[in-house]
Protein backbone atom coordinates (compact mmCIF):
# COMPACT_ATOMS: atom_id res chain seq x y z
CA UNK A 1 0.00 0.00 0.00
CA UNK A 2 1.64 3.14 -0.98
CA UNK A 3 0.64 6.64 0.92
CA UNK A 4 1.15 9.73 -0.75
CA UNK A 5 1.05 13.05 1.20
CA UNK A 6 0.68 15.60 -2.02
CA UNK A 7 0.17 19.23 -1.95
CA UNK A 8 1.81 22.47 0.03
CA UNK A 9 1.80 22.93 3.56
CA UNK A 10 2.25 20.38 5.64
CA UNK A 11 1.36 17.28 3.55
CA UNK A 12 0.00 14.13 5.37
CA UNK A 13 -2.42 10.61 4.75
CA UNK A 14 -3.00 8.32 6.97
CA UNK A 15 -4.21 4.53 6.33
CA UNK A 16 -6.27 3.04 9.56
CA UNK A 17 -7.00 -0.78 9.83
CA UNK A 18 -8.57 -2.95 12.81
CA UNK A 19 -8.07 -6.18 13.81
CA UNK A 20 -10.52 -8.53 13.03
CA UNK A 21 -9.58 -9.65 16.81
CA UNK A 22 -7.15 -7.85 18.97
CA UNK A 23 -2.96 -8.99 19.10
CA UNK A 24 -2.88 -11.66 21.79
CA UNK A 25 0.10 -12.74 23.54
CA UNK A 26 2.36 -14.85 21.78
CA UNK A 27 1.14 -13.53 18.52
CA UNK A 28 3.71 -11.61 16.12
CA UNK A 29 3.45 -8.99 13.82
CA UNK A 30 5.20 -7.85 11.00
CA UNK A 31 5.45 -5.06 8.11
CA UNK A 32 7.48 -3.93 5.47
CA UNK A 33 7.79 -0.68 4.79
CA UNK A 34 10.11 1.44 2.29
CA UNK A 35 10.62 5.17 1.95
CA UNK A 36 12.77 7.89 0.14
CA UNK A 37 14.74 10.90 1.91
CA UNK A 38 13.12 13.52 2.86
CA UNK A 39 13.19 16.35 0.25
CA UNK A 40 11.16 19.37 -0.21
CA UNK A 41 9.14 20.01 -3.45
CA UNK A 42 8.13 24.10 -3.22
CA UNK A 43 9.00 27.03 -1.91
CA UNK A 44 5.37 27.40 0.22
CA UNK A 45 6.52 23.70 1.94
CA UNK A 46 5.74 23.33 5.35
CA UNK A 47 9.43 23.79 7.65
CA UNK A 48 8.21 21.04 10.03
CA UNK A 49 10.05 18.32 10.06
CA UNK A 50 8.67 15.07 8.55
CA UNK A 51 7.83 11.29 9.57
CA UNK A 52 6.81 8.03 8.10
CA UNK A 53 5.97 5.38 10.40
CA UNK A 54 3.25 2.78 11.93
CA UNK A 55 1.74 2.39 14.90
CA UNK A 56 -0.40 -0.56 16.91
CA UNK A 57 -3.27 1.23 18.87
CA UNK A 58 -5.64 -0.19 21.84
CA UNK A 59 -8.56 1.74 20.32
CA UNK A 60 -9.76 2.47 16.55
CA UNK A 61 -9.91 6.28 16.35
CA UNK A 62 -9.94 7.20 13.20
CA UNK A 63 -11.74 11.04 12.90
CA UNK A 64 -8.88 12.67 11.64
CA UNK A 65 -4.87 12.11 10.53
CA UNK A 66 -3.87 13.56 14.15
CA UNK A 67 -5.44 10.31 15.32
CA UNK A 68 -2.41 8.24 13.88
CA UNK A 69 -1.20 8.00 17.01
CA UNK A 70 -4.19 8.33 19.45
CA UNK A 71 -3.73 4.92 21.82
CA UNK A 72 -0.73 4.56 20.24
CA UNK A 73 1.24 1.77 22.37
CA UNK A 74 3.94 1.10 19.41
CA UNK A 75 5.54 3.19 17.09
CA UNK A 76 8.08 2.66 14.36
CA UNK A 77 9.11 5.23 11.99
CA UNK A 78 11.65 7.26 9.88
CA UNK A 79 11.70 11.13 11.46
CA UNK A 80 13.52 13.60 9.84
CA UNK A 81 16.54 14.91 10.91
CA UNK A 82 17.52 11.53 12.52
CA UNK A 83 19.87 9.20 10.92
CA UNK A 84 18.38 5.74 12.53
CA UNK A 85 14.87 4.09 12.70
CA UNK A 86 13.13 5.63 15.54
CA UNK A 87 11.05 3.78 18.32
CA UNK A 88 8.16 5.22 20.51
CA UNK A 89 7.00 2.95 23.23
CA UNK A 90 6.92 2.41 26.91
CA UNK A 91 11.17 1.49 27.33
CA UNK A 92 11.72 5.20 27.65
CA UNK A 93 13.16 8.46 26.24
CA UNK A 94 16.58 7.38 26.55
CA UNK A 95 15.96 4.10 24.03
CA UNK A 96 13.82 5.56 21.42
CA UNK A 97 16.99 4.99 18.83
CA UNK A 98 16.82 2.02 16.97
CA UNK A 99 20.46 1.87 16.35
CA UNK A 100 19.02 0.79 12.77
CA UNK A 101 20.44 3.61 9.83
CA UNK A 102 17.60 4.80 7.60
CA UNK A 103 17.32 2.89 4.01
CA UNK A 104 15.32 3.44 0.99
CA UNK A 105 15.80 -0.23 0.60
CA UNK A 106 12.77 -0.61 3.26
CA UNK A 107 12.97 -2.81 6.68
CA UNK A 108 10.94 -5.53 7.91
CA UNK A 109 9.79 -5.42 11.32
CA UNK A 110 8.44 -8.05 13.60
CA UNK A 111 6.34 -7.65 17.16
CA UNK A 112 5.54 -10.44 19.60
CA UNK A 113 4.12 -10.28 23.29
CA UNK A 114 1.97 -8.29 25.17
CA UNK A 115 3.17 -5.26 27.44
CA UNK A 116 6.68 -5.95 26.75
CA UNK A 117 7.69 -7.63 23.65
CA UNK A 118 10.91 -8.26 21.31
CA UNK A 119 11.98 -6.05 18.45
CA UNK A 120 13.90 -7.39 15.36
CA UNK A 121 14.32 -5.26 12.46
CA UNK A 122 15.61 -6.33 9.48
CA UNK A 123 17.45 -4.24 6.59
CA UNK A 124 15.88 -5.44 3.22
CA UNK A 125 19.08 -4.56 1.44
CA UNK A 126 21.71 -6.44 2.84
CA UNK A 127 19.02 -8.49 5.34
CA UNK A 128 21.17 -7.35 8.22
CA UNK A 129 18.76 -8.35 11.59
CA UNK A 130 18.85 -6.22 14.73
CA UNK A 131 17.02 -7.97 17.44
CA UNK A 132 15.90 -5.30 20.29
CA UNK A 133 14.22 -8.02 23.00
CA UNK A 134 12.47 -7.13 26.12
CA UNK A 135 11.16 -3.45 25.10
CA UNK A 136 7.97 -2.45 26.98
CA UNK A 137 4.87 -1.45 25.26
CA UNK A 138 3.35 2.07 26.00
CA UNK A 139 0.34 0.76 28.19
CA UNK A 140 -1.23 -2.45 29.17
CA UNK A 141 -3.89 -3.27 26.90
CA UNK A 142 -5.91 -5.55 23.56
CA UNK A 143 -3.97 -3.83 20.81
CA UNK A 144 -6.89 -3.79 18.22
CA UNK A 145 -5.79 -1.20 15.08
CA UNK A 146 -3.14 0.13 13.36
CA UNK A 147 -2.24 3.24 11.41
CA UNK A 148 0.27 3.94 8.77
CA UNK A 149 1.32 7.63 8.03
CA UNK A 150 2.74 9.34 5.96
CA UNK A 151 3.60 13.42 7.14
CA UNK A 152 5.18 16.01 5.31
CA UNK A 153 7.73 13.63 3.34
CA UNK A 154 7.31 15.89 0.96
CA UNK A 155 8.90 14.45 -2.70
CA UNK A 156 8.34 10.60 -1.97
CA UNK A 157 5.78 8.17 -1.40
CA UNK A 158 5.52 5.55 2.08
CA UNK A 159 5.18 2.26 1.17
CA UNK A 160 3.80 -0.74 3.58
CA UNK A 161 3.64 -4.42 2.66
CA UNK A 162 3.33 -7.86 4.20
CA UNK A 163 1.24 -6.72 7.12
CA UNK A 164 1.13 -10.36 8.65
CA UNK A 165 -0.54 -11.66 12.07
CA UNK A 166 1.15 -14.97 12.99
CA UNK A 167 -0.94 -16.41 15.89
CA UNK A 168 0.51 -18.79 18.55
CA UNK A 169 -1.17 -21.96 17.91
CA UNK A 170 -3.10 -23.01 20.87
Amino acid sequence: MGLYANGTGFEQAVAYRAFANPLAVGDSFSFMMENGVFEKKFATDDPAGGLVGLTLRTSNATDSTADYNKDAVFEFGCYQGKTNYQIYDGSGEDKTDSGVPFTDAGVAVTITGEDSYDLEIQTMSDKKLTKLPGRKLKAAGAITSLAIFNRNSEKNDAYFNSLQVAREAK
